[in-house]
């Protein structure tokens, strides 16, 4: 019986330590996604920056229009954003569902363990209902042995 108590404990506390690894690696994740988002923003302002920059230096050739390249670049950068916000965003449900399984996992560990104690309890009173016939029955040998003694 302490055995499986060990077992029982061991299964809960890896349990937890696993749910705690799970979260860990998904707040790296996103940290590491609004790292990226916040480098892909810089990217952009730098793009701003350089456009104002790049317009003023350079004199306009007539084959390549810089504010037209600089517009594509700083579309490219933008989309770019859009698609970190829109990842950071998926992961973010994610974690929402997958903490919902979680929580819903765990409820029912408790579930099951409430269910595991009156199972237990049960058997114990089934086995102290079994002693107290064995008794019975003892007890009711005892006395048709003393009856057959006495009317031999």
């Amino acid at each position: 019986m302490n055995n499986k108590n060990v077992q029982n404990k061991y299964k809960i506390s890896s349990f937890f330590q696993n749910k705690f690894i799970f979260y860990s690696f998904k707040d790296a994740h996103i940290q590491s996604l609004e790292h990226q988002l916040r480098q892909m923003r810089d990217e952009l302002e730098k793009s701003r920056h350089n456009q104002i920059a790049f317009s003023t230096v350079i004199p306009e050739q007539p084959s390549i229009d810089p504010n037209i390249i600089l517009q594509k670049q700083y579309q490219d950068l933008k989309d770019k954003l859009e698609q970190r916000i829109n990842d950071l965003h998926t992961k973010e449900n994610e974690c929402v569902t997958l903490k919902a399984k979680v929580d819903t996992y765990e409820s029912k560990e408790k579930d099951l363990q409430h269910y595991i104690s009156i199972l237990k309890e049960s058997i114990l009173i089934k086995d102290q209902q079994v002693n107290m016939i064995q008794s019975e029955v003892e007890i009711s040998k005892l006395i048709y042995s003393i009856e057959d003694f006495l009317f031999i």
